[in-house]
């Protein structure tokens, strides 16, 4: 007798795509791909800051093996959490299938000094925030995608350039909110 199979164990087969296909994709430039997917309703299709790693190659095309990221904090996930197999990173790059293109996109640059800009609404996590409170009338304003602060970079002047840096006790990312 068959033992019934619980469709949440099992794993959904990884799409097929034909080597003609794949070889005919590599010679599609971005922009004409880009341009394809939001006619057909994707509007949010790309990757921040992708670049060649070995210019004048071609393009790379594969099945995307995605992993969603946020990127750890150095104070509460140590480099000792990799040493766990079923860590989402780890587990990630490991079962990753030959052929398969990774993807973590923590959608924004997560580098401390990385410009905080302004842009359109999208939804993504990179336009999210939260108010961590750290007493005494101050917060810190967190980057849900980045996990990064608003940190003023020791200026104090209007119109200064606001940048996002790990969350750390110095008063560069600690706010005050003031009711208007």
């Amino acid at each position: 007798m068959n033992k019934p199979v619980d469709p949440a164990q099992t794993e959904p087969a990884a799409p097929v795509v034909a080597k003609e296909v794949l070889e005919q994709l590599r010679g599609v430039s971005t922009a004409t791909l880009a341009t394809a997917l939001f006619k057909r309703g994707l509007r949010n299709q790309m990757i921040q800051g992708v670049h060649a790693l070995a210019p004048m190659q071609k393009n790379m095309v594969g099945i995307a093996f995605t992993l969603r990221y946020i990127p750890a904090r150095e104070d509460l996930n140590p480099i000792s959490v990799f040493g766990d197999a079923e860590h989402p990173q780890r587990k990630a790059i490991e079962s990753c299938p030959s052929g398969a293109v990774l993807v973590i996109d923590s959608r924004g640059n997560a580098a401390n000094g990385a410009a905080a800009a302004q842009a359109p609404w999208d939804g993504g996590n990179n336009q999210q925030w939260r108010l961590n409170d750290t007493g005494n009338g101050r917060v810190q304003i967190i980057n849900r995608g980045t996990g990064t602060a608003l940190d003023g970079m020791g200026n104090a002047t209007a119109g200064s350039t606001v940048a996002m840096w790990t969350p750390n006790t110095s008063t560069n990312n600690l706010w005050t909110l003031t009711t208007l």
